[in-house]
């Protein structure tokens, strides 16, 4: 930022360093790591009366996205379906992997709840939400 003496920080310095580092290409752990350090540093100046401590009133707050599941292989997929035998646990593999349809929702649809003409499989309540309708 061009500054040559630590007490003319301010927080919008450190928004900029954050910035900075974001559009290095850094992922968020590694940038949240790196300001977890600036603010270990921050503090000991703080301490050492070097800068004021209103720097740190508002700190950023980065965080970290849940990480996505992988998906299965091809061909790890088939040779699960090459191992089941019976046709009705196939069919609950297939439902379980091209819906994302939980367990416990798969296992209480009944037959009146496909619609074959439409391919379409009718949830009346999500299980973990509770939530009304549904159709997949």
């Amino acid at each position: 930022m061009g500054k040559s003496h630590l007490q003319d920080v301010v927080s919008g310095d450190i928004e900029a360093f954050v910035e900075h580092e974001q559009d290095r290409g850094l992922k968020v752990t590694t940038v949240r790591t790196r300001l977890h350090q600036l603010w270990a540093f921050i503090r000991y100046l703080i301490d050492e009366d070097i800068i004021d401590a209103r720097i740190l009133k508002r700190k950023i707050k980065l965080s970290v996205p849940e990480f996505l599941p992988r998906a299965i292989a091809p061909e790890d997929i088939r040779k699960l379906l090459g191992a089941i035998k019976e046709t009705r646990d196939r069919a609950l593999i297939l439902v379980l992997l091209r819906t994302g349809m939980r367990i416990g929702e798969v296992l209480d649809v009944k037959m009146i709840d496909l619609d074959i003409n439409e391919r379409k499989i009718n949830i009346y309540e999500g299980e973990k939400n509770c939530l009304g309708e549904w159709s997949i």
